[in-house]
C-alpha cells in the first residue's frame, strides 16, 4: 500500500464517488450493491487509493446494518487527520510510513467487518449457517472440565477388558471432536454476531 504524497481533508465529501443508494434503507434485494461497493473500495485500498478518499467513500456505505463501523471510521479519520496536520506543520516523521501502513490495515479490516456484517445481515447462505447454532460459548470453567473430563475417562478405559476399550475409546473421541467442533462453531458465531452489532 502506497503512502498519500499530500492531505486530503477525511471530511469532505468525494465528489466521485458513485455509490447511489442508501446504506440506511437496504434489503434483501439491494444490498449487494453495497456489498460490491465495499469490496471495490477494498480493493482501491490496496492498490494504493489514498486512505483519505477511501474513508470519504466508506462513509457513505455505513448504515444501521453496521452501527460498529462509524466510531472506527471516526477514530481512523481523526488518526489520519493528525498524521497529515503533523506534516503540514513540517515536522518530520520516521514513522510515518509505518502509522500509514497501520491506518490502511485498520480500514481494510474494518471494511471486512461491514462486509461480514452485510452478509450475515442479508445473505441466505450465511444466516443458513448460522441457524441452529447454540450461541452459548463456554466459559473457561465449563471448558476446563469438558477436558478434564475427556482425560479421566481415557485414564479410566485403561481399566476396560481390551475387546471393549477401543469401542469405548472410539466413543470417547467421537464425543470429543464433537464437543470441540460445537465449541470453536458457537464461539465462532458468537465473535461473528459481536462484530456485526
Amino acid at each position: 500500500m502506497k503512502s498519500d504524497n499530500m492531505s486530503y481533508n477525511t471530511n469532505q465529501p468525494d465528489v466521485n464517488s458513485n455509490v447511489n443508494f442508501n446504506a440506511n434503507a437496504l434489503d434483501s434485494n439491494n444490498w449487494r450493491q453495497c456489498f460490491d461497493a465495499l469490496t471495490a473500495l477494498q480493493s482501491e485500498l490496496c492498490q494504493g487509493r489514498p486512505i483519505a478518499l477511501v474513508i470519504n467513500r466508506l462513509r457513505r456505505l455505513t448504515g444501521s446494518y453496521a452501527s460498529f463501523a462509524e466510531e472506527r471510521l471516526n477514530e481512523i479519520g481523526s488518526n489520519y487527520d493528525y498524521m497529515c496536520d503533523y506534516m503540514l506543520k513540517g515536522y518530520k516523521d520516521e514513522h510515518r510510513g509505518e502509522v500509514y501502513k497501520q491506518l490502511a490495515l485498520r480500514l481494510y479490516a474494518l471494511i471486512a467487518d461491514m462486509m461480514l456484517a452485510l452478509r450475515m445481515k442479508y445473505d441466505g447462505s450465511v444466516r443458513q449457517m448460522l441457524i441452529g447454532v447454540d450461541q452459548q460459548v463456554l466459559n473457561a470453567d465449563e471448558m476446563r472440565t469438558v477436558l478434564e473430563s475427556f482425560v479421566s475417562d481415557s485414564a479410566m478405559l485403561e481399566l476396560e477388558p481390551t475387546e471393549m476399550r477401543n469401542q469405548k475409546r472410539e466413543q470417547l473421541y467421537a464425543q470429543r471432536h464433537q464437543q470441540l467442533s460445537q465449541f470453536f462453531i458457537n464461539l465462532n458465531s458468537a465473535t461473528m454476531c459481536v462484530i456485526c452489532r
